[in-house]
């Protein structure tokens, strides 16, 4: 797969598109980051979704770096950006199904066992991530969050029933 380079200024870029979407979306996240902070109280709910925030701005962030020194001579640095980028995401992906599971009404029994999964789901990506520094295990990390976050959603929905 060829990879897209751009000169600007006698700077290389890599990947430019997929670099100024990630800058895009650090702005944004630490844009929220900042306003949930300055304009919510303090709540264990909010909290959670100010770190989502903070650690997806810090995986766009790295990953607008990471993205750019692709193709170029700076292998080590791509790499160890890239694998930051992976492990801040999965982070991310943790503190988005903590704020659900402390957010929806449920049996506190539920409630640890959906929590316990979510930390074992985040050692053992960030685990995986770190031995192979390859992005596909967030894209399956993100989806098991995703999947948590809708059973988290129907348990609380088929309780609040009870």
């Amino acid at each position: 797969m060829e990879i897209e380079i751009i000169t600007v200024a006698g700077l290389t870029i890599g990947e430019p598109v997929t670099s100024l979407t990630d800058i895009v979306l650090a702005v944004i996240s630490f844009t929220l980051f900042a306003r949930i902070k300055n304009r919510l109280n303090e709540s264990f709910f909010n909290n959670s979704w100010r770190m989502f925030f903070l650690f997806m701005g810090f995986s766009t962030g790295t990953g607008a770096i990471a993205h750019a020194l692709n193709g170029s001579d700076a292998i080590r640095w791509y790499n160890t950006l890239f694998m930051a980028m992976t492990v801040f995401s999965s982070i991310s992906v943790f503190f988005a199904l903590k704020a659900t599971i402390r957010f929806t009404k449920m049996l506190p029994s539920i409630r640890t066992v959906l929590t316990i999964a979510n930390y074992t789901l985040l050692a053992v990506f960030t685990v995986y991530t770190v031995i192979t520094n390859n992005f596909e295990i967030f894209k399956i990390h993100a989806a098991a969050g995703l999947f948590l976050i809708f059973i988290t959603h129907l348990v609380a929905s088929s309780c609040a029933r009870l």
